[in-house]
This record gives C-alpha cells, sequence and structure tokens, in this order.
C-alpha cells in the first residue's frame, strides 16, 4: 500500500497530522522542533537518494546537478 492509498483511508488522521504542522510553523508551538527537525531529515534523505540515482545514471539528469 502506497503512502497515498494509506492516507486517503485514514481522512481524518491526515487533517489532523496537516493542522498540526500548519500550527508547528509559529516558534512558539511546542512541536515546531519537531517539524523543522523532520523537514531537514526529509531534505537530507530526498537529496541523497537523488545523488544515488544520479550517480548510477539513474535520474535522468546530468552527474553534475547539485541539489542545494
Amino acid at each position: 500500500m502506497g503512502l497515498a492509498d494509506y492516507n486517503s483511508r485514514r481522512p481524518g488522521r491526515t487533517k489532523m497530522f496537516n493542522v498540526l504542522l500548519a500550527e508547528a510553523g509559529d516558534p512558539g508551538h511546542p512541536a515546531h522542533a519537531f517539524f523543522v527537525k523532520r523537514y531537514a531529515d526529509l531534505v537530507e534523505v530526498s537529496a541523497g537518494a537523488l545523488r544515488e540515482a544520479v550517480a548510477s545514471g539513474g535520474a535522468g539528469l546530468p552527474s553534475d546537478a547539485h541539489t542545494g
């Protein structure tokens, strides 16, 4: 089951997560640090996967592409 399918079967949970994510944009929110770290971790994992795909020729991108 893919993530989109999983989330579509749990609309209340998905809505709650997204509301919490939006509210945690306020630096004074108790969950702010959690979401900042979560976002940074997701960027790091995604950039690593993209670098690996580029290195193996599987991304359809030039090998000198930069990810920020």
